[in-house]
């Protein structure tokens, strides 16, 4: 699964002289940076909390609560990441 630091930066045209073809091509990259995370982390959670379902109740309910926040720390990585992203696209 990966985590919050595994992000890489997601690059945008430098200035409005970027000709359209640039913009595109970061769009396409920014698009398959996206969802190539998302497939990585989505299904390896999934399997990781049904992994821990199977143990003890109370062992259980405090890896889930882990696995979450690492989930969340991910999401939330990923929003802030794309929010900067389209602010800076916007911005040209």
């Amino acid at each position: 699964m990966s985590t919050p630091s595994d992000l890489p930066e997601l690059t945008a045209p430098r200035n409005a002289e970027d000709e359209a073809a640039e913009a595109a091509r970061c769009l396409e990259e920014a698009s398959r940076m996206v969802q190539e995370f998302s497939a990585a982390g989505g299904p390896g959670a999934l399997n990781a909390l049904l992994v821990v379902a199977k143990g003890a109740p109370a062992e259980a309910t405090a890896q889930a609560l882990q696995l979450a926040g690492i989930v969340t720390a991910q999401t939330k990585t990923l929003d802030d990441e794309v929010a900067r992203f389209l602010s800076e696209t916007r911005e040209n």
